[in-house]
C-alpha cells in the first residue's frame, strides 16, 4: 500500500525557469514585426482560455516579450539604450 506522502510529485517550475523557457523561444525572433505577430497569437490563445489569468506563466510571457522588444530596439537603433525609451512613458 502506498501512502500519499510516499508519492514523488515533480516540483512546479519556478518563475525564473518559466521566464527562461519563454525567453529561449522569443530570442529566436529577429525583428519587431515578427515579435508583435507572435505576441498577438499568444495573447489571442490566452484570451480564448481565460480572460483574467495572472499566473506566473502569463507574467513570464509578458516579461519575455517586453525584454525582447527592448533588445530588438537596441539592435535596430544603435547607440540608443532601450531604457531611454522608458523615460517619460508614465506621462503618456
Amino acid at each position: 500500500m502506498m501512502y500519499a506522502a510516499e508519492l514523488d510529485f515533480p516540483a512546479p517550475p519556478t518563475p525564473a525557469d518559466l521566464l527562461a523557457g519563454v525567453r529561449a523561444q522569443v530570442n529566436k525572433i529577429t525583428n519587431r514585426a515578427a515579435l508583435l505577430d507572435s505576441y498577438r497569437r499568444e495573447s489571442l490563445g490566452r484570451l480564448a482560455t481565460s480572460l483574467d489569468r495572472t499566473d506566473y506563466e502569463t507574467v513570464a510571457m509578458d516579461l519575455a516579450y517586453g525584454l525582447r522588444w527592448l533588445e530588438l530596439n537596441e539592435e535596430e537603433v544603435p547607440g540608443r539604450p532601450a531604457l531611454e525609451l522608458l523615460d517619460g512613458m508614465a506621462d503618456e
